[in-house]
């Protein structure tokens, strides 16, 4: 894609979904501050990213980010609280990625569905 496409591509304020998955020459992606509305990113299979732009992070209607075998990826910028929307993020097959631990009051539901916690001996002590 050329420059002239992308810079067209990303001062298009009413586009919503951008999917540049496998485009093995990105290292670095844009500028995503002309592009306020995008809902969906997929950078899936960009071998050679190394750095996303942190305008990222200002995307507060942004729901997924698909950067999947990202092979060259190895972090993030940081992102705001504005990213609310953000439902999906996937960094599977990042081998380079490195993984930094947020704290538990982070606003992220970390339940597993697993109810160890729970004493369940199959008595109802509440039951008299």
């Amino acid at each position: 894609m050329s420059p002239a496409v992308v810079f067209c591509l990303m001062h298009s304020v009413k586009l919503k979904y951008i999917d540049l998955s496998f485009s093995e020459n990105l290292i670095r992606t844009p500028d995503f501050s002309g592009v306020p509305r995008l809902e969906g990113l997929n950078l899936s299979c960009c071998d050679s990213l190394v750095e996303i732009h942190p305008s990222i992070g200002q995307l507060s209607r942004l729901q997924y980010l698909k950067l999947d075998s990202c092979e060259s990826l190895t972090d993030l910028p940081s992102m705001s609280a504005e990213m609310q929307s953000l439902t999906l993020l996937d960094l599977s097959c990042c081998y380079s990625f490195h993984i930094y631990v947020v704290g538990d009051d982070d606003g992220v539901d970390n339940d597993d569905g697993d109810d160890d916690d729970d004493d369940d001996d199959g008595d109802d002590d509440d039951e008299l």
